[in-house]
């Protein structure tokens, strides 16, 4: 299965303040004007042991210039400053949008080391470990339920040990864990949709179509849901219902390549 399930506290990149403030212009200028660039190297001088400046400009060359420029000024900033898991967490994502997950996960743990109480880089760290089938999910997730009190927290915690079950070719446990999540908290959608996944990937595609079904019930504009039901349809040979679903799927979420294939697929 391999699926990646990023948890990542965008927010940690999406400093609300202006750093163009002092200059007078507002952060809506700064982020769409010509001279964004240029403004943005200049801030990053005049404060360079700020984080607002050097986030946006990091924020603006990933849009324009990629991952690999985005990385030069969080860089630069951690060589000024190794102490900061800002730095790291940044430096994280971007690692992962270069698909090099192995140094995301080493920035990860040095921002962990850093300040170990960020829950969310506990979760995005645990799934990732997951998302490779390696047991550091399991630790990452006891520690998480061991210190949870928040109830969407747990079910995160034991989600996350159903996708390393998955990955690791562990079904059985993989399909108690999601059973597990969906007792205790019914509005889990993701867990219905690996526990579906399970079931079509065995060919059990009547009681995938099931799981897929209540999953639905729980959300009615929940696209993948949709998907997935439809998947479900077209092998059991019911193709009108399963177009119906193609449809409804590609109307929550027009994105879906998957979903407008079949739409084409079952309409010729």
């Amino acid at each position: 299965m391999n699926k990646t399930f990023s948890w990542f506290p965008v927010v940690l990149c999406c400093i609300c303040l202006s750093c163009g403030q002092e200059s007078g212009k507002s952060s809506s200028s700064v982020s769409t004007g010509t001279d964004s660039l240029a403004l943005l190297r200049q801030k990053v001088a005049e404060f360079p042991d700020s984080l607002e400046p050097r986030a946006f400009l990091s924020q603006w060359l990933e849009r324009n210039e990629g991952a690999d420029a985005a990385l030069q000024p969080i860089l630069e900033g951690i060589t000024r400053d190794s102490t900061t898991p800002f730095l790291y967490n940044r430096k994280a994502m971007l690692m992962l949008a270069k698909k090099d997950t192995a140094a995301a996960i080493r920035d990860l743990l040095k921002s962990l080391s850093l300040q170990p109480e960020q829950t969310d880089v506990h979760l995005e760290l645990g799934f990732l470990y997951a998302s490779q089938g390696n047991k550091g999910a399991l630790v990452v997730a006891e520690f998480l339920l061991s210190q949870a009190e928040e109830p969407l927290l747990k079910s995160q915690a034991r989600y996350m040990k159903g996708i390393y079950y998955a990955n690791a070719g562990m079904k059985t446990d993989a399909m108690a864990m999601f059973n597990e999540i969906i007792l205790n908290d019914y509005t889990f959608l993701d867990a219905y949709i690996e526990k579906g996944i399970l079931q079509y990937n065995d060919k059990k595609y009547a009681d995938a179509l099931k799981t897929f079904d209540k999953s639905i019930a729980v959300s009615n504009t929940h696209a993948e849901s949709y998907l997935w039901a439809a998947k479900c349809l077209e092998a059991l040979g019911r193709k009108a219902e399963a177009l119906d679903f193609y449809k409804k799927t590609v109307g929550f979420n027009a994105g879906l390549q998957e979903a407008e294939e079949g739409v084409t697929r079952l309409e010729k």
